[in-house]
């Protein structure tokens, strides 16, 4: 009985996607943090709510590409 050994140890490493890696992440705090601002009714930070709705778009843009890192 001989025991195959592996030379690196972790054996193979998976490539990750652009979508899991980074527009899933994005989109969650996009989402998360417009919830919190209409929730709280922010509404005289302007600027807020376009950065929280472009971090949206940009998680759903990433998670629909097909990229990998």
């Amino acid at each position: 009985m001989s025991r195959r050994r592996n030379a690196s140890g972790f054996g193979s490493i998976k490539q990750v996607g652009v979508a899991t890696s980074i527009g899933f992440p994005l989109m969650v705090i996009g989402v998360l943090t417009l919830l919190i601002l209409f929730v709280s009714l922010v509404g005289t930070g302007t600027f807020i709510w376009i950065l929280a709705a472009a971090v949206v778009i940009l998680g759903v843009l990433a998670a629909a590409s097909r990229w990998i890192v």
